[in-house]
């Protein structure tokens, strides 16, 4: 086998792990230029063992949900990396948690391996089975009707299984948080447990990167004075912006501004 079939190889073996790779992220771990990558992936994609996305490539494995989902997982996934460890570092052994489903609340479960005494409560079915065996955490995967596209459980089974509890604390995704209407989602199913669970709890602590900041949306379920805590990423590649309540609202009134 010559290099070039060597390394296409390894293109379709990373593939089929992950679903998604971009042109840029095969070209690092290949060690070759982003012209070779998409060599290599015409080539791929003219046998019909992959297909060609805008700047990078899916495996012909997955069905289209699945992708979509390793898709969300891997945008932005430096970002989403930072803010789930600064949200992680607000957590205190003990506390009873409630963490949404999505791909940035999802960065916060192999952080979190290693607590103490912690009760986790989640709709996210992935976040569950990573935390599964966690010793010294107590993971709680809801009931409900299973959204494949989510990963995740919805509807009133959900909300009356976490209706039986006390939360800490609240850490919620979303599709974009708009300073002035709050909280937005496109999907309305998902919409009843987020609010149930910011209702619960005692501190509701949002993860949103740069991209979701000021965006509208066609549905807002949670307004700016019902987030205590805004977490998101910032210019550099460490950067983390933490908003307590007061600058959200000041955000909101047009005073300051993420």
């Amino acid at each position: 086998m010559d290099s070039s079939e060597q390394r296409r190889q390894r293109v379709l073996e990373l593939l089929t792990d992950s679903g998604y790779e971009s042109v840029q992220a095969l070209s690092k771990v290949l060690g070759v230029s982003e012209m070779t990558v998409r060599r290599d992936l015409d080539h791929l994609e003219a046998k019909g063992l992959i297909r060609r996305t805008h700047g990078g490539a899916v495996s012909e494995m997955y069905s289209q949900i699945e992708l979509d989902y390793r898709i969300r997982q891997k945008h932005n996934a430096r970002a989403k990396r930072q803010i789930a460890s600064a949200a992680v570092g607000m957590i205190q052994d003990g506390e009873v948690i409630y963490l949404d489903a999505g791909t940035t609340v999802l960065a916060m479960a192999p952080l979190l391996i290693g607590r103490k005494a912690l009760t986790i409560v989640t709709p996210s079915i992935p976040l569950a089975t990573e935390l599964a065996e966690a010793p010294g955490i107590e993971t709680i995967l809801l009931g409900g009707q299973m959204r494949r596209d989510l990963r995740a459980v919805v509807g009133h089974i959900a909300e009356e299984c976490l209706a039986s509890f006390r939360l800490d604390k609240a850490f919620l995704g979303a599709a974009g948080f708009d300073l002035k209407r709050g909280l937005t989602r496109a999907s309305a199913g998902e919409i009843p447990l987020k609010k149930l669970a910011a209702r619960l709890a005692q501190q509701v602590i949002v993860l949103a990167d740069q991209t979701k900041l000021n965006k509208s949306g066609i549905l807002y379920f949670l307004p700016p004075p019902q987030v205590h805590c805004l977490i998101t990423d910032g210019d550099g590649r460490a950067a983390i912006h933490v908003f307590d309540r007061d600058a959200i609202l000041r955000a909101a009134a047009g005073s300051d501004s993420p």
